[in-house]
């Protein structure tokens, strides 16, 4: 491809093409002729190659170049994307969604709280309400107790049994 001989630059002398965009990010195509901004965002705009200028349209080939220029780099993209990725497996880096999953996969079940074992003797006071024994040792050989000041003997078929 001949360049143009006013693309050549004057402080490096290397020829930049018809393309501009040192931010890395191709403009769009029917971006200004001199600075690549597009119509509706440019109004008065300086550069160093067309000094303090309007929106003009892009020659033929700018829009060509600026065309394949975007299509290269959503191509590289896709490219780095597919690396990120496959490196991210290899490398056993996952997001937060996939971390909570392991994580979930790999923790024990959880254990149900153990319930504190008590006497479970109950007896009737003289209206009928029933009253439980609130020591806490289920093998205890002395009276129950309701905590209330109710108390009741321990039977002999619960003393032969523990």
């Amino acid at each position: 491809m001949i360049k143009h001989p006013s693309t050549r630059c004057r402080s490096c002398g290397l020829d930049h093409g018809p393309v501009r965009h040192p931010d890395g990010t191709p403009p769009t195509p029917f971006g200004c002729r001199w600075c690549g901004i597009a119509p509706d965002e440019h109004r008065g705009r300086r550069t160093a190659a067309a000094g303090l200028h309007t929106w003009q349209h892009p020659t033929r080939a700018q829009i060509l170049a600026r065309m394949l220029a975007r299509r290269s780099a959503r191509a590289e993209a896709r490219r780095l994307a597919q690396v990120e990725t496959a490196f991210s497996r290899a490398a056993g880096l996952v997001g937060p969604a996939e971390r909570r999953r392991r994580e979930r996969a790999t923790a024990p079940a959880p254990q149900p709280a153990p319930v504190p074992r008590r006497c479970e003797a109950m007896t009737h006071n003289a209206v009928g309400s029933e009253r439980y024994c609130e020591i806490e040792d289920p093998d205890h050989r002395e009276d129950h107790d309701a905590g209330d000041g109710t108390t009741w003997p321990v039977e002999d078929w619960e003393r032969e049994a523990a």
